[in-house]
């Protein structure tokens, strides 16, 4: 994998690799389907050179904010079907980089394990306040900051549906009732709002992004902004 991300593309077509997920971006709105059409018969080739398989099955195409209908393009011979919401990584991404599908599978994810946690706080033979906190942060916590960077533009109400999620957490590591104060449960638990925690990852991408000697197309965005 390391010798396919030196492959050289066109103008305006980068490619991100984890594993053994490839992502090619093209950010040349007025050749986006010719330039991405031609990165991809180049890393074709590449992966042949390679000995690698593509798994056409998996692979997709999305437009993101892009009202323009999506021309036909190719791999391996065969159309690659167009997509609104596609999960990447983990983390569901959307043709208009909407946070609200995220944010829902993330409140269906943490509805099972706020479950499990309520099975383990009886009072005669339930977990410890420690244990509980610890389930938290390992089960729940840490699936919501993994998904920080699509959460970013929550609105106020979506900012209110998530800090719920942390909220229940909250009442059943303590056992505290309903009326509590949250802010005197985040004290006591030592633990700061997701929105919060949300904005601190972002942020510490970012850094690590202007940090990075590549040269890559979000750091040129914020470079923009400054």
């Amino acid at each position: 994998m390391e010798k396919l991300v030196t492959t050289t593309l066109p103008n305006g077509v980068e490619i991100f690799i984890y594993a053994d997920d490839v992502c090619l971006v093209s950010t040349d709105r007025h050749r986006s389907h010719q330039n991405m059409q031609s990165a991809i018969i180049q890393i074709e080739n590449k992966c042949t050179d390679l000995g690698l398989k593509i798994n056409t099955a998996k692979t997709k195409a999305m437009a993101i904010k892009h009202s323009l209908d999506p021309n036909e393009i190719q791999l391996i011979g065969e159309p690659i079907e167009w997509v609104d919401n596609f999960v990447y990584l983990g983390v569901n991404i959307n043709k208009q980089l909407s946070p609200r599908k995220e944010l829902e599978i993330l409140k269906q994810k943490v509805k099972c394990r706020h479950n499990a946690t309520r099975r383990i706080t009886s009072l005669q033979q339930g977990a410890v306040y420690h244990a509980l906190r610890k389930f938290y942060m390992q089960s729940i916590r840490s699936t919501v900051e993994y998904a920080a960077p699509v959460l970013t533009s929550l609105s106020s109400t979506e900012q209110k549906s998530l800090e719920a999620i942390q909220n229940t957490a909250l009442r059943l590591i303590t056992g505290a009732p309903m009326w509590t104060n949250l802010c005197i449960l985040r004290h006591e638990t030592k633990l700061q709002s997701l929105t919060y925690r949300i904005d601190q990852r972002n942020t510490s991408i970012l850094l690590k992004t202007l940090k990075n000697e590549r040269n890559c197309p979000l750091k040129r965005e914020i470079k923009k902004v400054h």
